[in-house]
């Protein structure tokens, strides 16, 4: 993967809403492979707001994830396993430069250091559960996953029909909040990404839901550039 040459990009900042009362002076920068808003200028922009405002940070590579996408494509579990590992081997060679920039201290993990933690396991299973008995949670979810499956349903050519690419959406997403909730239960943390935070995630953080537990230790908010 290239780097992204975008010089134009001076300033990383959230708005000051998401932290508002809130004593948190840990950043979580989950990286999506594949984001050009997390590479080249654009995290070196994160990393100089993480300076600036953080005590610590949590950089994690959501790389094997992405194996669902792959899925969705037909692909293999092993061989889409693989092809996302690679890619997460090439977004830190290629961005590590940045990352040795933090001034804070810092961690990097990568996708499988959360998602096969002991606690794991059962953390997806209580997700599941709340999924098929909370009518509410499952048409939130559905709401936030319909852009995407809207956006993909044509572009993988009817290799799947959208209730599949619905419950295929469905594993990936659940899979991402057991990830965070376990993450939330390391310490308090404000995770900053380069797009709205799902409906999901915000009632979960506010504990809307009787759902696994350190999820609420996650503030979920937008991070922006000025150019």
């Amino acid at each position: 993967m290239e780097i992204t040459k975008s010089s134009k990009v001076k300033k990383a900042y959230v708005a000051g809403h998401y932290l508002e009362g809130k004593n948190i002076r840990n950043l979580h920068i989950g990286i999506s492979i594949g984001n050009q808003q997390q590479r080249g200028d654009y995290l070196e922009a994160t990393i100089a707001y993480a300076n600036r405002n953080f005590d610590y940070c949590l950089i994690n590579i959501a790389d094997t994830s992405q194996r669902h996408n792959l899925m969705m494509e037909n692909r293999e579990e092993s061989a889409a396993y693989s092809e996302a590992l690679s890619w997460g081997d090439q977004w830190l060679f290629d961005n590590l430069r940045y990352i040795e920039k933090l001034s804070i201290p810092y961690k990097v993990t990568r996708w499988d250091h959360w998602r096969l933690h002991p606690d794991f396991p059962e953390v997806l299973e209580g997700y599941y559960n709340l999924y098929e008995n909370n009518s509410s949670f499952q048409e939130l979810a559905h709401l936030d996953l319909a852009r995407f499956t809207d956006a993909h349903l044509d572009k993988l050519n009817h290799l799947l029909t959208r209730e599949e690419l619905e419950r295929r959406c469905v594993n990936y997403l659940l899979e991402e909040l057991s990830v965070w909730t376990i993450m939330g239960r390391s310490g308090k943390y404000l995770k900053a990404y380069p797009a709205k935070p799902f409906k999901t995630v915000l009632a979960l953080s506010s504990q809307k839901y009787d759902a696994p537990q350190g999820i609420e230790n996650i503030v979920f908010a937008r991070i922006n550039f000025n150019k």
